[in-house]
């Protein structure tokens, strides 16, 4: 069961949920800058295109951000990394953010298969 690929589903799901989400801010955005752009050489500038370009600016963070966390688990899927090889490293990270330990013994346990 250790020595399984990796399933990294989970790294990737929501990211992707975020940056899609992220790039429906875009054309709204845009929208909003079109909408306003009229308005911008009004004597008392009153204009909604800053707010479209902050709509933007923040699609554009969110898009870049959740992309690449989403790349970075697809390669993480590509390159066959052992559940052994990601679970050692998890604990290794385990006391610096708090986490429980996984204990192979008992995931190989839970997966019907012999204990290594």
């Amino acid at each position: 069961a250790a020595d399984r690929p990796a399933d990294v589903s989970s790294l990737w799901r929501w990211p992707a949920v975020w940056a899609a989400l992220g790039a429906a801010l875009l054309p709204t955005g845009v929208a909003v800058v079109a909408a306003g752009w009229h308005d911008l050489s009004d004597d008392l500038g009153a204009s909604v295109s800053p707010l479209g370009l902050m709509l933007i600016g923040v699609g554009i963070i969110i898009v870049w951000f959740h992309g690449v966390r989403v790349c970075a688990a697809a390669q993480l899927g590509r390159s066959g990394v052992a559940m052994r090889e990601v679970v050692a490293e998890f604990n290794a990270m385990a006391p610096f953010v708090g986490a429980d330990r996984i204990d192979l013994a008992a995931e190989a346990i839970a997966d019907g298969a012999p204990a290594a």
